[in-house]
């Protein structure tokens, strides 16, 4: 056939009746001259179908959008609710607003689709489709492995803290006594570094002083 419709037998619609639902068509023109289409339905009132006439170059899909209308109560006319495309070849220099009137209705292709409807209470229908459920996964997945990054980041960091903090303490304990206490703080180190170079300078300390260590009288 000349116009594919996707789907070729059923509409389907899934949702509550006191909603609007909407699901897709699409249509493909598969032959090598351009298409006109039109969608006719047995319940106007029930449906809105947006664009429901068009043309189609070759080659060319389209995506159509079929609106069911809410509804207060069942529809128990609903197994009887159809649709039907009809499509025709618009030939060169053809008006496409008269191309339904000026071409022999025997040439008119046709396809003709079934209503389904899936109902399912507002309450207990799900919000979550495929695509969300699939979405939250990769989600979950990108940011687990930016935890595991930060959580070996921090634990790389902990361990350079404790090994600067070692080496501290380390070079502290080499020090001469008490030297070590001034470097906790900056303040007793520029004050022991300008008394270190008055007693100096007045010759009262010399570097033997300072590096022999301390002696106490047994």
């Amino acid at each position: 056939m000349a116009l594919k419709v996707q789907p070729e037998d059923i509409i389907q619609f899934k949702g509550s009746l006191t909603e609007v639902v909407t699901t897709d068509v699409s249509l493909t023109n598969q032959c090598e001259e351009p298409l006109a289409f039109k969608v006719k339905t047995t319940a106007p009132r029930r449906y809105a179908v947006r664009p429901n006439s068009g043309s189609l170059t070759p080659g060319e899909t389209l995506t159509i959008s079929v609106m069911r209308q809410p509804a207060d109560t069942d529809v128990p006319e609903k197994a009887r609710h159809k649709f039907m495309i009809q499509s025709v070849k618009v030939k060169p220099g053809q008006n496409l607003a008269t191309v339904w009137t000026d071409t022999d209705p025997s040439t008119f292709m046709e396809t003709k689709l079934r209503v389904q409807f899936d109902d399912v209470p507002p309450s207990n229908r799900s919000s979550v489709t495929d695509e969300d459920y699939h979405r939250v996964l990769d989600d979950n997945t990108r940011l687990s492995r930016q935890l595991d990054s930060l959580q070996s980041e921090k634990a790389s960091l902990q361990a350079e803290a404790q090994r600067r903090a070692a080496a501290k303490a380390q070079q502290e304990m080499n020090m001469p006594g008490g030297l070590s206490l001034l470097f906790h703080d900056k303040k007793n180190l520029v004050l022991m570094l300008v008394l270190l170079a008055v007693a100096f300078f007045t010759g009262l300390l010399t570097a033997e002083t300072i590096l022999s260590p301390a002696s106490s009288d047994m």
